[in-house]
Formats: structure tokens, C-alpha cells, sequence
């Protein structure tokens, strides 16, 4: 005569774990990761100075979907650098650099006020930093930008309270379906 027995419960249990299981493939799991995002592009707005044209607060935003998939996570904050390529200038800085003669900067003189520096036939000298040439200021010498780090600032600010909201929203949408 074969042996069987039955465990009580195990088609109540398997329907919480179904419910579970597809609770973390959808929508309320992106929702709670994407909250998360928005709250630290939220503070790199913030953090970062608003410009002549306001580019870069425009782009700073949070994603889900396939956008964020791609870099293997359910939602993002980041910089659309279709927006504003020059986001990563004002996160990092830039050096002081020399520039080439075809890549100097040219400012009319008569922005520059009464007695700009002239030299003859309008050539750099030996360590010069600008030249004149035809009511045209040439400078040279091109300084850098000091990093901001506004982003990475949000991150380090933010995190752990979005780790925070993330876990307490898993745990939320783990009492709901197992309520279900």
C-alpha cells in the first residue's frame, strides 16, 4: 500500500508566493524604485547652479522602463546629455589649458573697457596670455572651472534614505500581496 500525505495549506502558500513573485516583476516595484530616483535628481537640481539657459536643470531626470533597463536597473536618475553635453564640464571641472592661435577666444576690445593690453602686429608674445589685432582681444591662455560635483553630492546625500524608502516600499508591497 504507497504512503501518502498531504500538506495542509500548500495551494494557499504557493498562490502567496505566486502573488509575491509577480508583485516584484511589474509596475508597483518600478514605481517604488522610480520615487527613489526622483528624489535624488530632485536634490542634484538643487545642487547645481542654474546657468544663462537653464539646460542642465532641465536635464537632470529620473527613468524606469527601457531607458533605465539598459543600464540594468529598474529606474535612474541621470543627466540627458542630449540636453545639456555639457553636464559633465560643470560635475568635474576643468584644467587650465593653452590654446592654439585657430582655438583662442576673441573678444572685441571695446567689451573690454579702456586700456587693454596691446602687443605689436597683434602676435602672442613669449608667455602671453591675450594679443590685439584689428579691435579684437585674442586670449590664449583658457582657465578652468572647478568641479561641483552636484551629482555625485545627491548621491551621497540622498542614498540612504532612498535605501530606506526602497526597502520600507518592498516591504509594503510583500504585506499587500500576501494580504491578497
Amino acid at each position: 500500500m504507497p504512503n501518502r500525505s498531504q500538506i495542509i495549506g500548500l495551494e494557499e502558500t504557493n498562490r502567496r508566493l505566486r502573488v509575491i513573485r509577480e508583485s516584484f516583476d511589474g509596475p508597483p516595484i518600478r514605481r517604488v524604485c522610480l520615487q527613489g530616483a526622483r528624489t535624488i535628481a530632485d536634490q542634484a537640481r538643487r545642487n547645481v547652479r542654474r546657468g544663462l539657459t537653464g539646460l542642465l536643470l532641465r536635464a537632470i531626470q529620473a527613468v524606469s522602463g527601457r531607458k533605465a533597463s539598459k543600464q540594468g536597473a529598474l529606474a535612474i536618475a541621470r543627466v540627458n546629455a542630449w540636453v545639456a553635453p555639457h553636464a559633465h564640464l560643470i560635475e568635474d571641472g576643468t584644467r587650465d589649458h593653452d590654446a592654439t592661435p585657430e582655438q583662442a577666444m576673441k573678444v572685441p576690445s571695446a567689451a573690454m573697457g579702456a586700456g587693454a593690453p596691446m602687443t605689436a602686429k597683434g602676435k602672442f608674445r613669449a608667455g602671453a596670455s591675450m594679443a590685439w589685432s584689428a579691435g579684437f582681444l585674442f586670449f590664449r591662455r583658457i582657465h578652468g572651472t572647478k568641479a561641483t560635483h552636484f551629482f555625485e553630492r545627491a548621491v551621497e546625500e540622498k542614498l540612504p534614505g532612498v535605501q530606506r524608502d526602497v526597502i520600507e516600499g518592498c516591504r509594503q508591497i510583500v504585506e499587500d500581496a500576501i494580504r491578497q
